[in-house]
C-alpha cells in the first residue's frame, strides 16, 4: 500500500505506477475538468432553473443553457474516456489494439459500422476498426474488463475504485440513453440533471483523489484571498487566451504563497497546473459566483 501526501492510499499499485499516477502534470486530469463542470452546473444553473420558474423568457434561456451544458458534459466524458482507452490499447498492443478488445464488443462495433455503411456509404463510414463505433455501454465494459493494473494505467488513476467508477458512469449512461439518445416527451427533471452532475463531480474523487483535493484547496484559497487578487485572477482567466496563461503567474503566485505554509515558490509544472485550473474555472464561471467567491447581485 502506498500513501500519498494527501493521505490517500493506492493499494495494489506498484511503487513506480503509484508515483506516476500521483504526480501532478502541467494539465489537470480530464476527470478534474468533468468534476468542475458538474460542480458548476449543479451550483449555478440548477438553482437558477428553480428561481426563474415564474419568468418565461428567463426560464427559457436558463433551460437552454442548462440542458446544453449537461449534454456537452455527458458527451465530453464519453469522448475523453474513449481517447484514454484508445491511447492505452495502442501503447500496449500497437497495431493490434483493436483485437485486444473483447470479441463481443468488437462484434457490436462492427454491426454498427455495417448499419452506418448501409445508410451513408462505406467511404463516409470509414474503417470499422474505430473506437468511435463503441457505444457508451461497450466503453464501460471495455474499461471494466481491464486487469487492475491496466485499469489504473489506462485511466491514470491513483486508486483502484473500479466499482465506484462503474456506478458513476452508469448513472451518466442512463441519462445519455434515456434523455439524449432516446428523448422522452416529458420534461427532464432537476433531480435527473443533478444525478448526472453529481456523478461527474464524483469521478475525480474516485480516480484522482489527491489531485482533486488540490482543486478543492485552490478554490478555497480563491474564496478567502483579498478581493483585488481574486478579481485580477478572474479577469485574466476569462480574457487571456491559452497561449498567454503564463501572464497569470504573478497573481497566481501571490495567491499560492499567501495561503501556503511553504516558503518555496511552486515548481513550474505546479504553477502551470494551478494556472490551467483557475483558467478553466474562470471560463466556466465568468461571473465568479461559484469558484471565486463573489456575491450574486
Amino acid at each position: 500500500m502506498t500513501v500519498d501526501s494527501q493521505g490517500n492510499t493506492t493499494r495494489g499499485l506498484d511503487g513506480q505506477a503509484a508515483r506516476q499516477s500521483a504526480r501532478l502534470g502541467a494539465r489537470p486530469h480530464d476527470s478534474v475538468l468533468w468534476g468542475l463542470q458538474g460542480w458548476f452546473i449543479e451550483a449555478h444553473w440548477l438553482p437558477m432553473r428553480e428561481s426563474n420558474s415564474a419568468s418565461g423568457l428567463l426560464m427559457g434561456m436558463t433551460e437552454a443553457i442548462l440542458l446544453l451544458s449537461v449534454s456537452e458534459l455527458v458527451k465530453q466524458i464519453e469522448l475523453d474516456l474513449k481517447k484514454m482507452l484508445l491511447r492505452f490499447l495502442r501503447q500496449k498492443n500497437g497495431l493490434a489494439w483493436w483485437d485486444a478488445l473483447p470479441s463481443e464488443l468488437r462484434h457490436h462495433a462492427e454491426r454498427r459500422h455495417r448499419w452506418a455503411s448501409g445508410q451513408i456509404g462505406s467511404k463516409r463510414a470509414g474503417s470499422p476498426r474505430n473506437i468511435a463505433w463503441l457505444s457508451m455501454g461497450d466503453l464501460i465494459r471495455a474499461i471494466g474488463c481491464l486487469v487492475a493494473s491496466d485499469w489504473a494505467t489506462c485511466l491514470q488513476a491513483q486508486t483502484r475504485r473500479r466499482r465506484a467508477l462503474e456506478r458513476a458512469l452508469l448513472h451518466i449512461k442512463a441519462f445519455r440513453d434515456n434523455q439524449l439518445a432516446h428523448p422522452k416527451p416529458h420534461p427532464i427533471s432537476s433531480d435527473q440533471l443533478a444525478v448526472v452532475c453529481r456523478a461527474a463531480h464524483s469521478i475525480p474523487q474516485i480516480l484522482r483523489p489527491s489531485e482533486w483535493a488540490r482543486v478543492l484547496a485552490l478554490v478555497g484559497q480563491l474564496n478567502v484571498v483579498n478581493t483585488e487578487c481574486r478579481n485580477e485572477l478572474l479577469r485574466q482567466a476569462v480574457l487571456l487566451p491559452t497561449k498567454q496563461i503564463q501572464a497569470m503567474r504573478t497573481s497566481l503566485e501571490r495567491l499560492i504563497m499567501a495561503s501556503s505554509e511553504s516558503t518555496q515558490w511552486p515548481t513550474p509544472i505546479a504553477r502551470m497546473w494551478h494556472t490551467r485550473v483557475i483558467q478553466f474555472c474562470g471560463q466556466l464561471d465568468p461571473g465568479g459566483y461559484v469558484f471565486f467567491g463573489r456575491k450574486e447581485q
